[in-house]
């Protein structure tokens, strides 16, 4: 387990700063769940055209193997490649617990 500290003003009450700092990685968990929701749905309409799943496709275009440079598969690509930044961001942020601790 990692740990990282955060230092708040000395009169800033602990558990209002963890609490905000717990809604504030919820609003963005959210935030993440809705936008790669949206992703999915875009890649599987990729998919279902190309008879493809995105992930074959994603390497195919990265090696450059006989895919034509389109704006299509420039557009399927950007969002393959967000939806795998997003996806990481969101697993890492929704094993964060805030745990407010004593003074030392």
């Amino acid at each position: 387990m990692s740990q990282i500290v955060l230092e708040t003003r000395a009169d800033a009450p602990r558990v209002a700063v963890s609490d905000a700092v717990t809604h504030a990685i919820a609003e963005r968990v959210g935030n993440l769940d809705a936008t790669l929701r949206l992703l999915e749905l875009s890649l599987r309409e990729h998919e279902l055209k190309h008879g493809m799943f995105s992930a074959a496709f994603y390497q195919k275009y990265q090696n450059g193997d006989e895919l034509p440079d389109t704006n299509e598969f420039q557009v399927w690509a950007g969002e393959y490649e967000l939806s795998k930044k997003l996806g990481a961001e969101r697993d890492l942020l929704a094993g964060v617990r805030v745990c407010p601790s004593p003074i030392t």
